[in-house]
């Protein structure tokens, strides 16, 4: 069962992107999209327990026009 998202998250935001890295490791540990700024919360959490050496969050937003 999908929830709605309880958390504001703004009208020009289209999606977050969510990645974690390693410095040990040549790939991402952790590379994912989302809608929900729960969706969000929860990934950072399960990238630092996973080890992760940084993490990187990026906004994409709805093109203006």
């Amino acid at each position: 069962m999908k929830t709605k998202s309880s958390l504001y998250m703004p009208l020009n935001i289209k999606e977050i992107v969510v990645a974690g890295f390693s410095i040990s490791n040549a790939r991402s540990l952790h590379y994912r999209r989302y809608r929900s700024i729960e969706g969000v919360q929860k990934a950072v959490n399960q990238i630092i327990q996973n080890g992760a050496d940084y993490i990187s969050i990026r906004i994409v937003k709805e093109a203006e026009l």
